[in-house]
């Protein structure tokens, strides 16, 4: 008896574990597909606290002597009266960067200021004038120096025609005083410019 169960099992396990490989496959046919779901971020709450920037002096207290790391050594460059003081510049205080510590009057700068710049404008109209005077001295320079040329040239001619007797000497006496004037006249012209040469310098340096 107990032969026949045993064989009747190994006859139907084979087929057992077919039906079962069968319902696995339904199974895993028939279940629906998963969808993947983002996991939301977490959110840490946090307490805000609004912070508001404010000076702070700091405080040492201690024994001995002490030195402050900056000084304020201030010279006016300019005289004036002082119209404002910061209320807080006293030995040891502490003032921030640009700070404005004193004002002085600007009145008297100003009007300076007004007279610089009025002298400064006279002397550029003075160098201008200058300029044109030079100019006008260089031009009147070359023509007297022609002149000049011309009347050497003519009295060489006046002197040949002494030598032949086809002239009188008053003649040559008369263009030698000319030819002196135009050589006096052509050293008066340059002295004035050099005169003229000497301001101009002088003008650029007020002006400037």
């Amino acid at each position: 008896m107990s032969f026949f169960k045993d064989l009747t099992q190994r006859r139907f396990f084979p087929v057992a574990l077919l039906a079962c490989i069968i319902i696995a496959i339904a199974l895993v046919k028939l279940q629906p597909k998963m969808t993947h779901e983002p996991s939301a971020a977490l959110v840490t709450p946090v307490n805000i606290i609004e912070v508001k920037p404010f000076e702070v002096r700091p405080a040492i207290l201690g024994f001995g002597t002490v030195e402050p790391d900056i000084l304020l050594e201030s010279k006016s460059e300019v005289a004036g009266k002082i119209t404002y003081v910061h209320p807080q510049l006293r030995n040891g205080a502490i003032l921030p960067k640009d700070t404005v510590i004193i004002r002085i009057e600007q009145e008297d700068y100003q009007l300076a200021l007004q007279q610089a710049q009025a002298t400064a404008a006279s002397h550029r109209a003075q160098l201008r004038e200058v300029e044109l005077q030079k100019g006008n001295l260089q031009t009147e320079i070359k023509i007297v120096k022609k002149k000049l040329n011309l009347a050497k040239v003519e009295l060489s001619r006046i002197q040949s025609l002494v030598k032949r007797q086809s002239i009188s000497k008053s003649s040559r006496d008369t263009q030698q005083v000319n030819v002196l004037k135009l050589q006096q006249e052509v050293q008066k012209l340059n002295h004035q410019l050099i005169t003229e040469v000497s301001q101009s310098e002088v003008s650029q340096l007020l002006s400037s």
